[in-house]
């Protein structure tokens, strides 16, 4: 009987994860930082 989840496959997905879940916490702070020296007016956002 085989394994339903590799230990690699699932290091991968939560690798994953963390990392969409990083960038899309920090995309605030992007734009924040954006507005703050004026390459986009804050009404863009």
């Amino acid at each position: 009987m085989a394994p339903v989840l590799l230990i690699s496959e699932f290091v991968s997905f939560v690798s994953i994860f963390v990392l969409a879940f990083g960038l899309i916490f920090e995309l605030p702070i992007f734009m924040i930082f954006m507005a703050k020296i004026k390459i986009l007016p804050r009404t863009f956002f």
